[in-house]
């Protein structure tokens, strides 16, 4: 099992760039445009059928898991603990699958402590996601106290188990803070690209703004949700997305200047 970027038709995104070098690996011959249209979930149904694998033409974990078989290609989550109910929804599903994601609260220093454990990945990243609390223009990263609870054995209680401390927030909105999270760049790869959970973060001219600094800081794609987000959505952003490309490059082009995979033949 491993982590995935959760994929379908009609989703345009840098990672499906990602996913149109894979399938071409593999003997497909598409056009790496981003773009999830009819020929790439046939390319997908077709990879799925040739494995006797379920023929949905949606990319899940066992389909990424077979398209992207000996490829370095690390998938990194970190989420923000304040809210419970993003830790309690959100973690058990990214476990599942053998994710290992970053947990930060509000005494942990959000982005020195992001900076220090990405480092621990080594090198190459393919896709960060980050995953809090938003608002037009800001991502929550470290915003304060959370915790799980857990029955006790002994008293029959449930005990809350604290993961950070009090109320302290960090959240990634300001240009100093984009700058202090600029060191991630050197961890992100070739296919490097950032997504942002929170809630509306592109929404409206600030959102977009937003969005715009933080590509062009890192020099990564960065996509962030336009609407409110859905809680068992651990795998994709829900609703409308919307992405920012460095160095002048649009969806298109920046998907036609990745890398191409060796080709492989994928059991």
């Amino acid at each position: 099992m491993a982590n995935y970027p959760q994929l379908k038709k009609g989703d345009r995104l840098p990672s499906v760039g990602v996913l149109q070098k894979l399938l071409n690996a593999t003997g497909a011959a598409l056009k790496t445009d981003g773009e999830f249209g009819q020929k790439t979930e046939a390319a997908v149904k077709g990879f799925q059928s040739e494995r006797r694998m379920l023929a949905t033409g949606l990319v899940d974990e066992a389909t990424w898991t077979r398209a992207s078989r000996s490829r370095w290609l690390p998938i990194v989550d970190c989420i923000d603990v304040f809210d419970a109910k993003i830790y309690h929804q959100r973690l058990p599903v990214l476990l599942e699958v053998g994710a290992q994601p970053l947990l930060t609260g509000g005494m942990q220093h959000g982005i020195q402590s992001i900076l220090g454990r990405i480092a621990e990945y080594g090198g190459d990243i393919f896709l960060l996601r980050i995953v809090g609390h938003g608002a037009p223009g800001m991502q929550a990263i470290s915003f304060g106290a959370g915790g799980f609870r857990e029955l006790d054995p002994v008293t029959q209680k449930r005990v809350f188990h604290p993961l950070a401390g009090p109320f302290a927030g960090v959240g990634l909105q300001t240009e100093a803070q984009l700058e202090q999270l600029f060191p991630i760049r050197q961890h992100l790869g070739p296919y490097g690209q950032i997504e942002l959970f929170g809630c509306k973060v592109a929404a409206g001219t600030t959102g977009r703004r937003f969005v715009a600094a933080f590509a062009h800081k890192l020099g990564v794609p960065v996509s962030a949700a336009v609407q409110a987000q859905h809680m068992p959505d651990a795998f994709r952003i829900s609703g409308p997305v919307y992405t920012v490309f460095p160095d002048g490059h649009d969806l298109h082009s920046w998907c036609e200047s990745l890398p191409d995979f060796p080709a492989m033949t994928v059991p």
